[in-house]
């Protein structure tokens, strides 16, 4: 009987490990990787948060905050790179959205590729109004102006059926850029 015991329980302990221990790994190189890129130790960071990403190919969170720690270094196609990673992982309409934003960065102007995953997030997360509102200025400046006024009268109809005391609401300043976004587009709209 004792052995049944004794080998039933080093199975559990060596599965244990198996099964554990990355885990564990994954957890003390992401806490690790916060702590070396707030203190300023970018290139640690970056290390430590690419191990995470490259330990786990599920793991869509890992591989968008590399992709976040790149862009805010303005290495653009290092952050595009694990921003299809983490849009791959975990198709979200955050990393959609980011996506769309590291291809923009890269391009410098509003193409097929940005517009489509703009619209990937806004499906995804459709009362999200600040997505819009981007997704309005790359129609503008790509030349859409009716699709771009179409985004316009989605937000304003959103941002009325909000509670007023509501985050979610635009706030006075962003009604301001969305009042000017509607006017340059009707200036457009009048010319043609």
């Amino acid at each position: 009987m004792l052995p049944t015991i004794l080998i039933i329980t080093l199975v559990v302990i060596v599965a244990g490990h198996y099964l554990f221990w990355p885990v564990l790994m994954k957890n003390y190189y992401y806490r690790k990787s916060q702590t070396a890129y707030s203190t300023g130790r970018f290139d640690d960071a970056v290390e430590l948060l690419g191990k995470v990403a490259d330990a786990d190919d599920l793991d869509g969170i890992s591989a968008a905050d590399l992709a976040k720690m790149y862009a805010s270094r303005m290495k653009w196609r290092q952050a595009h790179h694990y921003a299809r990673i983490a849009w791959m992982r975990c198709p979200t309409a955050n990393h959609a959205h980011f996506l769309a934003k590291t291809i923009y960065s890269q391009a410098g102007k509003p193409t097929k590729q940005v517009l489509e995953m703009y619209a990937k997030a806004i499906a995804l997360d459709p009362m999200n109004m600040r997505f819009r509102y981007e997704y309005a200025v790359l129609l503008f400046a790509s030349g859409k102006y009716n699709q771009s006024a179409l985004q316009i009268n989605q937000i304003r109809w959103i941002n009325s059926h909000q509670p007023l005391d509501s985050p979610v609401r635009f706030t006075a300043d962003e009604m301001k850029k969305l009042d000017l976004l509607e006017s340059k587009i009707i200036k457009h709209l009048q010319e043609l």
